[in-house]
């Protein structure tokens, strides 16, 4: 599977699933994981909406009713909000509405692309992928839309921004240098450091939330699995070894285990593993695509949707 950006790929747009939140308490180990809540992208109802459901796969829920495309959700760290991408307004912008998809919200406003959203560890900022200026780049915001920086300045793509759990730095994927790769930067944009070295495409990081590890998605080895590791880029691991496509990690909220999109079934599904690559379980088991777990967002790149919402068209 060719991994491109939001703004090649918004054809792509089946489903995108995203982690949100820790719903459980008490003792918990590899084996029997903390519910979790998870929202994701599905077209099972014929249109791209916004769903959530439990993190063993149960009470799935439609959160979004539009005939345009919803995607891409991220949830607040209380668990109270999520903002997501949508092209209901007739280019793709961010909404943000209550966890149970009441008081939507309209945060960005303009003729480009804004999409990737992914809530700050402390719930008030969101960084986001947009390509206002003419180019994919990363940028952040208040929580309400205000206050907007941009961190990037490249003639390349910049995209799928997740936070390191202290909120000072973005790592991020970018082909800056001919390829993606993985870097990370402090919030101003600066001390810029690449993590990832390779030809081939390495995308898609979510950060443990001590801040040790970051898992990622990489086609080093031909088909698309997920490796981990050290925050530094030192001890790259694979965790995932088949003929399918494994993309789109994401943390749980306990860092114990991993979410992550596969095509091992036939179809595209939100699977769980524990953080080592063990006790692999399919959540989703839709007929339809569901993809893209995330623990903010994560999600497609701004340049995957784009080129799905022009298939679409």
């Amino acid at each position: 599977m060719q991994r491109q950006n939001v703004f090649q790929a918004v054809g792509v747009l089946s489903a995108g699933l995203f982690l949100i939140g820790l719903a459980g308490c008490g003792a918990i180990n590899e084996q029997t994981p903390t519910i979790d809540k998870v929202v994701f992208t599905s077209n099972r109802d014929g249109n791209s909406e916004i769903y959530s459901m439990d993190s063993n796969g149960s009470r799935q829920r439609r959160l979004t009713n539009h005939e345009e495309l919803d995607f891409q959700p991220t949830l607040s760290p209380n668990r109270q909000e999520i903002v997501f991408t949508s092209r209901r307004d007739g280019d793709l912008e961010l909404f943000r509405m209550d966890s149970n998809g009441e008081n939507l919200t309209r945060l960005t406003n303009n003729l480009r692309v804004d999409a990737d959203p992914a809530f700050s560890p402390d719930g008030q900022r969101i960084a986001f992928v947009s390509d206002r200026d003419g180019n994919d780049e990363i940028y952040i915001m208040d929580r309400n839309g205000d206050n907007l920086q941009r961190l990037t300045f490249n003639a390349e793509v910049d995209q799928t921004p997740t936070w390191t759990p202290d909120g000072n730095q973005i790592v991020f994927s970018s082909d800056r240098d001919g390829d993606f790769e993985i870097y990370r930067m402090d919030t101003q944009g600066e001390n810029v450091e690449k993590l990832t070295s390779n030809i081939a495409t390495d995308d898609s990081p979510s950060v443990s939330p001590d801040g040790r590890f970051i898992v990622f998605a990489t086609n080093r080895d031909g088909d698309f699995e997920i490796f981990r590791m050290n925050s530094d880029g030192s001890n790259q691991t694979r965790l995932t070894n088949n003929l399918a496509d494994d993309s789109f990690p994401v943390y749980s909220f306990d860092g114990r285990h991993i979410f992550f999109d596969s095509d091992r079934e036939g179809d595209f599904d939100i699977f769980r593993m524990n953080s080592d690559g063990s006790g692999v379980t399919n959540l989703s088991r839709d007929a339809n695509d569901d993809t893209n777990p995330d623990s903010r967002s994560r999600r497609r790149s701004v340049r995957d949707e784009k080129a799905k919402l022009r298939r679409v068209e």
